[in-house]
């Protein structure tokens, strides 16, 4: 029987109060992350109890017997926070708050995983954030037991990753438990097409639209070679001293959850509606100026202008799918060139790996060293034309690799081929950089120390995980299973050995007793 909840909370306010007035001027350095980590840790379980409370209340209670006509407004008027917030933690405690059944049972929460992990503190609100999206765009279709498997994964990854890793990680799960999305494939193609707009007084064009997946893929190794920083001299501009520059959208800004149909000039905002029958968030962003100090930007007051029509041609295809088609086309003859020098050892292609299983069917999808899902019919066309890519095939249940050659002394193509169908990007705790932006890295033993460049020594890292080992005191090493481990410093944690599940999301449903394939 724990502690009764007011006085509970009354030593709560006086531990708050306690840390606040706390000296942060003499421990050691290690000793302030040590007290932070352990701060952030507490605050990240705090809410669990809130959910709990606000779970009974929205079970049990009368909101017109305590001064409100609904439950959110009751929120508002006591703890002074938004409709939205009020909205979205109902919504939070029904999920992860405990249920009771009418006769009084109790019963888990309805992702029970997810609230034991932020109960432990192993994660926070924005991990929660992403179930939440990932659960919006999973199919109703997709039966209960696979959705608790997936929410079990989601938490265990939410563990070990940061948010936006988290992101990548749903984003994968998405796609292995509902690959062909919420459109049929001939639907998908017929939405792949540019618009390139008129120019504008500054000499700018908006170009806008969506690509295919083989396009992206030809596109990714042409960006993976020329789009690197300090690749190309920088152009001075009149406002760069003074106007910095836009700030791209992450990842999990730009979550694919969202109901975005049709190209948009700006990344849509990833605020969502709360996914409850009964709630409905209706936050509205701040009133903006439209184009303040612009003589040509539109005003609030002006009509919408009229959309243009779609230019068809005789086969109904319109001038945007020709010109996403002409793009694709200019691409792969620039990659067929072979004039764009090397990447990271190898000619600048496209580099795909797939099962053989998959290409004897022609069903599946390929991966792509940029990390692109590649459908099987596109890697079969590609290659029927002749197109100039490295293509490393493995075994389905064996993972050996194959049509690749032997292990040399230095780090061959064929190693590298090896080393991107073994672990298709950077093999570090979290990271998500693909297999075009990394290097070989010797995992068993540092090449200063006469480690081997032999294939078993090797693994992918990307630059900044380089200079992680170079510079600090984690190190690397092969673990029984074949897979690299990554330790970090003692100071960091318990040590405990990490490996990198993002570039494999099929491991992510895997039971971790199953999870021993080396590749």
């Amino acid at each position: 029987m724990g502690m009764p909840l007011m006085d509970a909370v009354a030593a709560y306010t006086t531990g708050v109060d306690a840390l606040l007035n706390a000296e942060v001027d003499g421990p050691s350095h290690r000793d302030l992350l040590t007290c932070f980590d352990a701060i952030q840790t507490a605050s990240q379980r705090v809410p669990m109890t809130g959910y709990a409370i606000l779970a009974r209340l929205d079970r049990e209670a009368d909101p017109k017997q305590l001064g409100a006509t609904s439950l959110w407004q009751l929120l508002t008027l006591r703890t002074r926070m938004s409709k939205g917030a009020a909205l979205k933690s109902i919504a939070r405690a029904r999920l992860l708050g405990p249920k009771r059944t009418p006769q009084g049972q109790d019963l888990p929460p309805e992702w029970e995983h997810t609230a034991a992990g932020l109960a432990a503190g192993l994660f926070g609100d924005e991990h929660v954030e992403v179930v939440r999206k990932f659960f919006k765009a999973l199919p109703a279709t997709i039966d209960p037991v696979t959705r608790g498997q997936a929410e079990h994964s989601l938490a265990s990854a939410a563990a070990e990753l940061d948010p936006h890793s988290l992101t990548i990680a749903a984003i994968h799960l998405l796609a292995l438990l509902h690959p062909d999305g919420d459109e049929p494939a001939d639907a998908a193609a017929r939405k792949a097409g540019l618009t390139l707009g008129p120019q504008q007084p500054d000499g700018l064009s908006h170009l806008s639209g969506w690509i295919s997946a083989k396009t992206r893929a030809l596109l990714e190794p042409v960006l993976a070679k020329f789009a690197e920083r300090n690749r190309h001299p920088k152009t001075p501009s009149p406002a760069s001293d003074d106007t910095p520059p836009e700030q791209a959208p992450t990842a999990q800004d730009t979550l694919p959850f969202t109901e975005e149909r049709e190209p948009q000039p700006k990344p849509l905002s990833d605020e969502l509606p709360v996914d409850t029958d009964a709630l409905t968030a209706d936050d509205e962003p701040a009133d903006d100026v439209a184009g303040e100090g612009d003589p040509f930007a539109t005003h609030p007051d002006d009509p919408p202008l009229p959309q243009p029509e779609p230019l068809l041609d005789l086969q109904f295809r319109t001038k945007a799918q020709y010109t996403h088609d002409a793009f694709a086309t200019a691409l792969e003859m620039l990659l067929s060139s072979r004039t764009l020098g090397t990447l990271n050892g190898l000619p600048t292609t496209v580099v795909v790996t797939t099962t053989l299983q998959e290409l004897q069917a022609g069903a599946g999808y390929a991966v792509t060293g940029g990390g692109t899902r590649l459908p099987m019919r596109d890697l079969i066309a590609m290659a029927a034309r002749g197109a100039h890519h490295y293509l490393a095939v493995f075994d389905e249940h064996t993972s050996e690799t194959l049509h690749l050659g032997r292990a040399k002394r230095c780090a061959t193509a064929a190693q590298k081929l090896a080393l991107f169908g073994r672990e298709r990007g950077c093999s570090a705790p979290g990271c998500t950089a693909p297999f075009y932006d990394c290097q070989a890295h010797h995992g068993v033993e540092d090449w200063k120390l006469n480690g081997q460049t032999n294939i078993d020594d090797l693994t992918l890292a990307c630059g900044p995980n380089n200079q992680l080992i170079e510079d600090t005191e984690w190190t690397t090493r092969r673990g029984p299973d074949g897979r690299f481990q990554w330790i970090p410093p003692p100071h960091l944690d318990t040590g405990q050995p990490r490996t990198n599940n993002l570039h494999h999301p099929e491991r992510l449903l895997k039971p971790n007793d199953e999870d021993d394939d080396p590749l």
